[in-house]
């Protein structure tokens, strides 16, 4: 994996139960605390964990592929099995309406304002989506940066 010309260093990685995440270090790089909305870079000053989450809620999600899309949360409890039927996955994924994703947009950052929520799984056949929340993260000894 490349990000702007510099190759990044794997570190670990969790698939199952409550995760789907990838460490990356980005060597000779300055970490910021801000993500692509596909407009700007979108300042980060706080974390939203999935027990503040709620059905109705809004958020916003970017992928390299299908650019910039906002929906509401549907279920706080999904599990994204069907997406991924070579690892087991908890009750614990957070569901949304259809949200735009295309193949390629994984591991995309959810937020809404200046919240981070999480990171984009994949899309269901009904065009919904699953993110897992951003506290999951924590299995790699993780977290979003914030200012």
């Amino acid at each position: 994996v490349t990000e702007q010309g510099v190759t990044l260093t794997f570190v670990d990685s969790r698939w199952g139960g409550d995760q789907d995440v990838e460490w990356l270090k980005t060597p000779g790089m300055t970490d910021i605390n801000a993500i692509w909305d596909g407009t700007s870079n979108r300042q980060i000053t706080s974390r939203t964990g999935r027990s503040e989450m709620f059905v109705s809620q809004a958020v916003c999600r970017f992928g390299v592929n299908g650019g910039r899309g906002c929906t509401t949360i549907v279920s706080v409890n999904a599990n994204p099995g069907s997406l991924d039927p070579n690892h087991t996955y908890n009750n614990t994924w957070i569901r949304t309406g259809s949200c735009g994703s295309l193949p390629g947009d994984s591991g995309g950052p959810y937020y809404f304002g200046n919240a981070a929520f999480g990171t984009h799984k994949g899309k269901f056949f009904n065009q919904d989506c699953v993110f897992m929340a951003q506290n999951f993260m924590s299995v790699l000894n993780i977290r979003v940066k914030i200012h």
